[in-house]
């Protein structure tokens, strides 16, 4: 098995060669990962990014590791037409510093890699470690990734054995923070409600500079029984969740058309 490793706290991110380490035990592996934080980056293709190259001296013995200046979504592609002699047979995004959870995730650059790698129709694993709010845009986080990095190793091989049925493209993984290799892990949608809240910072008004203001929802009632976001939060397990690129609503398309039809103007009606 052909393992191609990423992230998007970039090269020198802890998270990163942890999971490395655990996932060359079971695949030949490689690294591509963006040469600094690019957390938030979704799956942005950046303009003025140079897309320079560098083989990096592995920690892993018998990995190649590459650094490029690039989005994580970019490192997909410069490894798969640049890099790589052959297409892997899996991709795992991670391991993240902070939970990638809820409506969220497509900001998420961990999970934007995931999602690039499945449009070469290569399955892929978001993995993610729930840290402290400071943690979340470090480059080099101070957690403990030992028991994420078993459960990339544990899950990997699933995930890229083909059975996880023709609309999961991607295994989305997210770690408690004090979990060990005993913790219980559970199958989970998204939550619907967000996770991480934006707001006006104190003092900031129109026509000065002025960052967002972000912090976490405290309040975990507020997530259903059955999502990623209670499993991890409330329930301390790991929660494995199926995405699909798929974005399409999962309404009915003969009952959408019947209510657009009532609401159009007569002289607008040219449904098919």
């Amino acid at each position: 098995m052909i393992i191609l490793l990423t992230n998007d706290d970039g090269i020198r991110s802890p998270g990163l060669w942890a999971a490395a380490e655990e996932l060359a035990k079971i695949a030949e592996l490689w690294i591509v990962a963006p040469d600094k934080q690019c957390t938030s980056a979704g799956r942005s293709h950046g303009r003025d990014t140079s897309g320079k190259i560098t083989e990096l001296v592995s920690a892993a013995p018998g990995v190649r590791a590459f650094s490029v200046e690039c989005t994580p979504a970019q490192c997909i592609h410069h490894a798969m037409l640049n890099i790589m002699p052959v297409l892997p047979d899996l991709v795992v995004s991670g391991i993240n510093s902070g939970a990638n959870i809820s409506i969220d995730i497509t900001r998420s650059g961990t999970v934007g890699a995931a999602l690039e790698a499945a449009n070469y129709g290569i399955p892929a694993m978001a993995v993610s470690l729930e840290t402290e709010e400071s943690e979340v845009f470090s480059s080099e986080p101070k957690a403990d990734f030992r028991a994420a990095a078993y459960f990339c190793r544990k899950f990997a091989p699933a995930a890229a054995g083909g059975g996880l049925g023709g609309d999961v493209h991607v295994l989305k993984i997210e770690v408690p923070s004090d979990a060990g290799m005993d913790t219980l892990w559970k199958l989970t949608s998204l939550a619907r409600r967000p996770y991480y809240l934006v707001s006006k910072p104190e003092g900031s008004s129109c026509g000065h500079h002025s960052g967002l203001a972000w912090h976490t929802q405290d309040d975990y009632s507020v997530f259903q029984d059955g999502t990623d976001a209670h499993t991890l939060l409330v329930e301390r397990k790991v929660a494995v969740t199926p995405l699909s690129l798929d974005l399409t609503s999962r309404i009915s398309l003969g009952e959408l058309k019947a209510a657009m039809e009532k609401e159009l103007p007569a002289d607008n009606k040219d449904f098919n």
